[in-house]
C-alpha cells in the first residue's frame, strides 16, 4: 500500500495525465493480485493491461501519451499471450496459434510507432530501429514456432518464456530509437546491453 501511495504521488508530480494512468495501473495490479489471479484468461488479460499501462505511464510523464497508445495496447496483448503460455510452463504440451501471438502483437506495436515517426526521425535512427525491430520480431516468431504444434516439455517452455520476456528489452530499444530525442541512442544502447544480463538472470530464476 505504501509503495502504491508513493507511486501515485510521484505520478501526480509528473502531471495530471500521468496521475490518471497511474490510478489505472494501481487498479489493474490490485485486480490481478486479489480478484483474477486464479482465473487463467482474466489473469492473462489483467497482466497484459498492467504492462501496457506501465508503458503508457512513462509516456504520459513525458507528454507522449498519444504516440505510445498503439505500442502500449500491443504490448498489453503480447504480454497477455505470454502470461497465458507461462501458466502452462509445468506441463508437456503444444499451444497452437497463441504461440505466435507475441510476435504478431509486438511487431504491430513497433511498426505503428515506426511509421508514425517516419517523417520526423532521422534516417539513421529509423534504420537502426528497423534493424532492431525486425530482429526482435524474428526472434519472437522463431521462439514461438516450436510451441505451435509439437508438444514441448516444461524446460523447453520455460526457456521460450524467458526468451519472449528478454526480447522486450531490444523491442523497447527499437521504439525509443524512433523518438528523435537526444538521449534516445544512449537509452537504446543501455537497454541492449541489459539484454545479456536478463538472459543470465533467466538461467538462475524462473523468467515468469
Amino acid at each position: 500500500v505504501a509503495l502504491a501511495v508513493i507511486g501515485l504521488l510521484l505520478a501526480l508530480a509528473a502531471g495530471r495525465p500521468a496521475f490518471v494512468v497511474a490510478i489505472f495501473l494501481v487498479l489493474f495490479i490490485i485486480s490481478y493480485n486479489i480478484l483474477v489471479k486464479e482465473d487463467s484468461l482474466r489473469a492473462s488479460i489483467c497482466m497484459g493491461l498492467c504492462r501496457g499501462t506501465s508503458m503508457l505511464l512513462g509516456a504520459a510523464a513525458l507528454d507522449a501519451t498519444a504516440a505510445a497508445l498503439a505500442p502500449a495496447l500491443c504490448l498489453a496483448a503480447g504480454i497477455g499471450a505470454i502470461t497465458s503460455l507461462a501458466r502452462h510452463e509445468h506441463e508437456t504440451r503444444s499451444f497452437g496459434p497463441i504461440a505466435l501471438f507475441p510476435a504478431a502483437a509486438l511487431g504491430l506495436g513497433w511498426m505503428a510507432i515506426w511509421f508514425l515517426r517516419v517523417f520526423s526521425a532521422s534516417f539513421l535512427a529509423l534504420f537502426a530501429s528497423l534493424a532492431a525491430g525486425l530482429a526482435v520480431v524474428a526472434g519472437l516468431f522463431f521462439t514461438g514456432l516450436p510451441l505451435l504444434a509439437s508438444a514441448r516439455n516444461p524446460a523447453e517452455i520455460r526457456h521460450a518464456i524467458g526468451l519472449f520476456l528478454s526480447l522486450l528489452l531490444p523491442w523497447q530499444a527499437a521504439l525509443i530509437l524512433t523518438s528523435g530525442t537526444p538521449g534516445a541512442w544512449l537509452t537504446a544502447i543501455v537497454l541492449l546491453l541489459l539484454w545479456p544480463t536478463s538472459r543470465f538472470l533467466g538461467q538462475l530464476y524462473s523468467p515468469s
